[in-house]
């Protein structure tokens, strides 16, 4: 019943709206005009507000959350929101085991490649070797790494087997007692199945 009044009410506000604009043609029918045109208004928004709370009202009474889930499932034939959201759900189910089957694929692809895990795992053998690195100095240390230089330059298959990849680099500077830099050379083991440093080894000297 509420639609039914409020699409009369639209449709009176739109021919009012209609009549306001032949009264804006006549002398004598001006003011009136703008009194219709007001009231037209007015009677458009209330009908169009209640034609939306009646479609809200009736996705809400068939189990959806919005008229825009109600309509998308409408537009698949589902009729009632408990169907529609569990559809949706599986849906997400699909999506999210093809995405993680994807990059299962990936990864197995990447590690059968030397160069590709070793640049894949890089960024972790920093994160978990750096610490360790540093722990190596007695006095201060000075990293010199930048976007084009980082931190470990090269790195090699320790243990293909079990995942071990050795990372090497020389982009720090130890301090010693005297105050004296001196440039370091240094390799990680590191276990790139497990994410853990294995062993340190710090050196003087360049690569």
């Amino acid at each position: 019943m509420l639609s039914a009044f409020s699409a009369l009410a639209v449709v009176g506000g739109v021919i009012g709206f209609l009549v306001a604009g032949v009264f804006w043609l006549m002398p004598s029918k001006r003011p009136r005009a703008k009194y219709v045109q007001a009231v037209s208004i007015v009677a458009i928004i209330a009908g169009v507000i209640g034609i939306n709370t009646q479609i809200g009202r009736e996705a809400t009474a068939a189990g959806f959350s919005s008229p825009q889930d109600r309509r998308a499932a409408a537009a698949e034939g589902v009729e009632d929101g408990a169907t529609w959201y569990a559809l949706l759900d599986a849906r997400k189910r699909e999506e999210a085991e093809r995405v993680a089957a994807e990059k299962s694929a990936e990864r197995a692809a990447c590690r059968a490649d030397f160069t590709c895990w070793g640049r894949d795992r890089r960024i972790d053998a920093e994160i978990r070797c750096k610490r360790e690195i540093e722990r190596q100095a007695r006095y201060a240390h000075e990293w010199n790494t930048s976007w084009t230089e980082p931190m470990f330059s090269r790195f090699r298959w320790r243990d293909e087997e079990a995942g071990v990849m050795t990372y090497y680099g020389d982009r720090l500077r130890f301090q010693n007692g005297f105050g004296a830099w001196a440039n370091m050379s240094y390799s990680c083991d590191y276990d790139t199945e497990r994410d853990v440093a294995v062993q340190i080894r710090v050196e003087e000297g360049r690569l």
